[in-house]
Parts: C-alpha cells; structure tokens; sequence
C-alpha cells in the first residue's frame, strides 16, 4: 500500500525539498468557545469556523467579525502567521479548509477551529500549500464522520508536506499572494460596478431620472397585460441531472443559472429573448441563447407587442418587491397581476441600452476574474510541486 508520503514523493518534488508531518515544524491550539451570540459591533477582531468557507480564503489581514472585551476569555489569541483550520464541515471534500492570519494586531479564534503556529516555515507560503490538491486529499481521508465531517490535532499534525527551502517559500508566498491582491482588486471593482449599477437602475427604470430627450407620462400596466407565459414542460431535460460538459447548457432562474449540460438535441428553447422565471421563488433571468431547463417548476416570459422591451421588462421586475410566503406557484395566482408603470417603447429601448453596456462592463471583469483565479490555479500547481521553480 502506498503511503502519504510516498505518494508524494512519486510527484517527483525537487531533492533539495523535504517531505516532513506537519506537527515537526509547529504547534497546534484548540479555539475557544465563542459562538455567534457573543459577536458584537463593536470589540476586538474574531474569526469563528464558519467564516473559513465563507469569507477567508488562504490569507486575511483584517477579520471582520468582533468580540466585546468581556467574552474574550472565551476565545483563544492568535497573532500573525498562525493558521486557522476549520474542524468540522459538511463534507469531506472541504475539511480541514484554512488560511493564514497576517494582520496587525492580536485577534481571536472561536469554537470548533484549530489553530496551528509554525516554528519553521513561511506562513503565508504553508497557507497555500495546505489548501492544495495533494494536501486535501489527505485531510479527505483523515475526516471522520457523514452528516457532519470533523478532523482533529492529531490528524494534522500527521499530514505529509513537500518543504521548500525557506528563500523559496519566501518567492513562492510572494508570487501567490500578489495574484490574490490582483484577484481581490477585481472583485472589488465588479463590486463597485454592481452597486452603481443598482443605482443607475434605481433612477432611470422609475422614471426618477430621465435621459435627455424623453418627458412623456409613463402608464400604469399590470404586467399580464405585457407578457405572455409558456410553460416549461417540451424543454426540460430527460436525463435525471445536467452532465459537466454537453452541448446544450441546462439552466435555472436561480443563483447558479447554469446546472451543466445535456447533448440532447429536441426540446430546445428557441423563442429569443426570454425571461426564464421560477414559479417558486419569484428569481428570474434575462436569456438570449438556446438552453433546456431541468425543472417544471418555471415560465417563460416573452413580450406580447412590439410596444415592450423585454429586456426593460426583465430589469424593471428585478425592482419588484414581492413577498414570499408558502410554497406554491406565484406567477398566475399572483405576480402576474403586479401593477409596474412602463415609459413609451423608445425609451424603454434607450434605458435598456444603457443597463445591458453596464452589463457588457460587469460580464468582461468577471471574465478577467475568472482568468485570473485559472492563472493562480495552474501557478499554484507549478510552484507548489516545484515543477517551476523562483529561485
């Protein structure tokens, strides 16, 4: 049977690297018993576990939960370099998940964390390094449990890790951690971008703002007497899930949009553009290409006159308040009869002009991203092995 460490030593790291357990080179701490009843707006920074999946990723200078002054005992100090390992997850794919504290100044570490002190090392360089493939594999193994996923000290402190020398960590850290400024640069600026967009949409799709040129009344219209509705049944899927890859991108109104692919070539929607709208929750989204459905638990809106723009139509709803109450199908029984006010169709078509460069503008940072986080992937790949080499 082969072991950890070998396996790793079949990547074939470079001699001068060592493979040691990560207990030799640190020490590993236990949280404290902070939970999220304590946190306050005010205090001094804390992390909980939870946080690791959802807000920190290999590195953070600043926490932004708090802790008063009072509930500190409850907690355990970290300072900078320590590495913070959640202890339990829902799967073990994810256990074990971790990032570098490097802020400024002392904060603190809830419940179900762990945390690990190098005495050797560059932290910022063991940051990534325990959140690459070769090393989760190894805490996928080591997790314990199925409903809830827990890993342990004694766990970690066994997990095999290829060590460069310390200059190369350095370079290494160095190379990583700028891409990530670079990364974070970008989603703040989609970020900001997003926001001035909701603004935008704030003004002009209420008729607060108008463009230059347009001063006419808009008219009062329930939105049954602008869409028409399709249902959904002819274009859902026949296979039990959407596969990885296909030809033919299967979709949701929801947050993911796109759920996989299928390579089935009948019962695919054609009728550009639509908005495909969830029955359940209301969600919507605006389509201009080909695509099944993998759920009869949708609609689809298209314009009944050229007097509409549907993609004005679409951006006007997503201002619509609409509450959400028992589970059942809205969009008869109710949404359609929500009442919007509607400008005459050229300004419709001049404010929708406006919105989709704005989106044009998001969709092309978002694809910078998305290119940026692949680049930092196969670098993380090259270096982390010493495949390619700094110094």
């Amino acid at each position: 049977m082969i072991t950890e460490k070998e396996h790793l030593n079949n990547i074939s790291f470079p001699p001068e690297w060592e493979i040691v357990k990560l207990g030799e080179i640190g020490n590993f701490t236990k949280g404290g018993s902070v939970s999220k009843k304590m946190l306050s707006s005010k205090g001094f920074p804390c992390v909980l576990y939870g946080e690791i999946y959802t807000k920190y990723h290999f590195l953070a200078r600043e926490l932004s939960s708090r802790i008063p002054k009072e509930d500190i005992n409850y907690a355990k100090q970290i300072n900078y370099g320590d590495i913070l390992f959640a202890g339990s997850g829902e799967t073990a794919e994810e256990i074990g998940k971790c990032f570098a504290y490097i802020g400024n100044t002392s904060a603190f570490a809830g419940g179900d964390l762990i945390i690990f002190t190098p005495s050797k090392g560059n932290s910022v360089f063991l940051a990534y390094l325990l959140n690459s493939p070769p090393i989760n594999k190894q805490k996928e193994k080591l997790g314990q449990g199925h409903s809830v996923v827990h890993i342990y000290i004694k766990h970690l402190e066994s997990i095999n890790i290829p060590l460069p020398p310390l200059s190369e960590q350095d370079a290494i850290a160095e190379v990583l951690s700028d891409v990530d400024a670079l990364i974070e640069a970008q989603e703040v600026l989609i970020e900001k971008k997003r926001l001035i967009k909701q603004g935008v949409m704030q003004e002009l799709l209420t008729g607060k703002r108008r463009l230059p040129g347009f001063s006419g009344e808009w008219m009062k219209i329930y939105l049954s007497k602008i869409l028409d509705y399709e249902q959904p049944g002819e274009y859902v899927i026949r296979i039990e899930k959407p596969m990885s890859t296909g030809s033919m991108p299967v979709l949701t109104p929801g947050k993911t949009f796109v759920l996989g692919y299928t390579n089935e070539k009948s019962g695919v929607y054609r009728n550009l553009p639509v908005i495909l709208f969830d029955d359940f929750t209301t969600a919507s989204r605006y389509v201009d290409f080909p695509f099944k459905v993998d759920s009869s638990a949708v609609k689809m809106l298209t314009c009944k006159t050229e007097n509409f723009n549907l993609h004005f139509v679409f951006e006007k709803m997503q201002l619509i308040k609409f509450p959400i109450g028992n589970h059942k199908r809205y969009y008869i029984s109710e949404y359609q009869n929500m009442e919007v006010t509607m400008p005459e169709i050229e300004e419709q078509n001049a404010i929708s002009s406006v919105l989709l460069d704005m989106d044009r503008e998001i969709t092309t940072l978002e694809r910078g991203l998305e290119k940026y986080k692949l680049i930092k992937n196969g670098m993380m790949q090259e270096l982390l092995t010493g495949q390619t080499r700094l110094v």
